[in-house]
């Protein structure tokens, strides 16, 4: 419970951090008082699930006015990433609420949070990967990629559905 609220606020300090500085670098330093109260409502309140929804809003609303302002596309990953992060790792806090069966949160829990830094790590990696490869393709081939694109996802889930039958 302990580590996870840490890393909780570890998620929310990078993600105010980033949205922090791609706007006070751009000259918007005025939305730094807004981002420290969000921060520090954030760390204090001790049952602010209850609105994670609402900030994971408020850093999505601010991350795509910041990409339409043109500020750092990096940043703005990074803390829309962490966002998501947070918001993911509330909920979950929220879905052990009055567990009783504290033995056995601990494996779901560990389970919970490799899935979620692999998750996250692997987004970071394709998002910058796809902010360096700049691909020229015509209409029909997108839709041809799609197309197998779906075509494996809808393979995958079934092999993975009569497998677990």
């Amino acid at each position: 419970m302990k580590s996870r609220s840490t890393i909780i606020n570890l998620c929310l300090i990078v993600s105010v951090g980033c949205l922090g500085a791609a706007y006070t670098v751009a000259g918007f330093w005025q939305i730094l008082l807004t981002l420290l109260i969000i921060l520090l409502f954030g760390m204090l309140s001790k049952k602010w699930y209850r609105s994670a929804s609402g900030f994971l809003l408020v850093f999505m609303t601010l991350t795509v006015i910041g990409v339409l302002v043109d500020l750092s596309t990096g940043l703005m990953i990074i803390a829309c990433t962490f966002a998501l992060a947070s918001w993911d790792l509330i909920q979950f806090e929220q879905s052990l609420d009055g567990n009783s069966l504290l033995e056995a949160s601990t494996p779901l829990e560990t389970h919970h949070m490799r899935s979620l830094a692999l998750a996250g790590s692997a987004g970071l990696l394709l998002a910058f990967l796809s902010l360096n490869i700049h691909l020229q393709l015509s209409f029909s081939m997108i839709i041809f990629l799609v197309l197998i694109a779906i075509g494996c996802l809808i393979y995958g889930m079934q092999y993975i559905v009569k497998k677990r039958n």
